[in-house]
């Protein structure tokens, strides 16, 4: 099996490949990614893993943003306001989980 076939099946089909392995048990109460992860185990496939993000870098640039947006204001620049507000909201969301 490789990574691209595992990620394309259904969690139907990942839990009868699961139920293969001997030892395994708890198989049917397992969402896909667990089992996911079970399957690239077994199969001793590498998992792409992104890094995470410096939370303190991303604040940074969110403070630097948002300077500019009470800059922006000021000029009534409705659409570099907009362009603004959404490069904060998907800077803030970076720094969850």
């Amino acid at each position: 099996m490789d990574k691209q076939t595992l990620l394309k099946m259904t969690v139907i089909k990942l839990r009868e490949e699961a139920l293969k392995i001997e030892g395994l048990v708890g198989a049917h109460g397992m969402n896909k990614q667990h089992l996911l992860d079970v399957l690239f185990d077994h199969f001793g496939i590498p998992r792409d893993v992104k890094p995470r993000k410096n939370n303190a870098v991303v604040k940074k640039t969110m403070r630097e943003l948002r300077a500019k947006r009470e800059e922006i204001r000021k000029t009534a620049d409705k659409k570099q306001l907009k362009i603004l507000q959404r490069r904060i909201h998907a800077h803030k969301r970076a720094t969850r989980g």
